[in-house]
């Protein structure tokens, strides 16, 4: 499940990559096929990506060529729309969807989302979650950017790396080491080269 509040016009080709990565984080090689659960890939999108006004769209696996004839490979993607008008959705969801929108708190199940996301921003322990995610994410996409890269700009992922490093130690506390072990820079010569940069 995933918030989508930017239409990049990539939505259905993620939307398979995701459904990729679930399939095979579930099935370790060597297990039969049969063992694949049903799998859903939900968005909740603030915009309406195929301009029918709706507020849920399912897809599944069909023939073309006998519309009736379903798939059955129990592979799911819906998009709910939070701006959408037509449809039967129960008044749970239209809250929920309502919330979403604009943070808006109409009944007890809406309270109960409200206080639920509350929880999560009040946590240590989530913020900490975050942070990490945070800064993995920025390894990753700095990590994407040097594989294209020629060796001259090896520096400037490095100083991307030591900005990560600083903040970890900034905003959480962390210690040097324990910045470098959560970004799982292991080897003794870069953590060094990193720890001459920061101090």
């Amino acid at each position: 499940m995933e918030v989508q509040t930017t239409n990049k016009k990539n939505l259905p080709k993620r939307m398979r990559y995701y459904q990729s990565v679930i399939d095979v984080s579930i099935l370790k090689q060597g297990v039969d096929y049969k063992n694949l659960k049903p799998s859903y890939v939900i968005f909740i999108c603030s915009y309406d990506e195929f301009g029918r006004d709706r507020y849920i769209y399912t897809f599944e696996n069909i023939c073309l060529e006998e519309p009736e004839l379903v798939f059955g490979d129990q592979s799911y993607k819906v998009v709910v729309n939070t701006k959408g008008t037509r449809g039967e959705i129960s008044d749970g969801l239209k809250e929920a969807i309502k919330y979403l929108e604009d943070g808006t708190v109409t009944g007890a199940y809406s309270k109960e989302l409200d206080d639920a996301v509350k929880a999560v921003k009040s946590s240590e322990e989530r913020r900490v979650e975050y942070m990490l995610m945070w800064v993995r994410d920025n390894e990753k996409r700095a990590q994407g950017r040097e594989e294209g890269l020629v060796e001259g700009r090896k520096e400037g992922h490095e100083e991307e790396r030591v900005s990560n490093i600083r903040k970890l130690m900034k905003n959480l506390g962390f210690s040097l080491q324990m910045a470098l072990d959560a970004l799982g820079i292991t080897d003794s010569e870069e953590r060094a080269r990193i720890a001459g940069m920061i101090q």
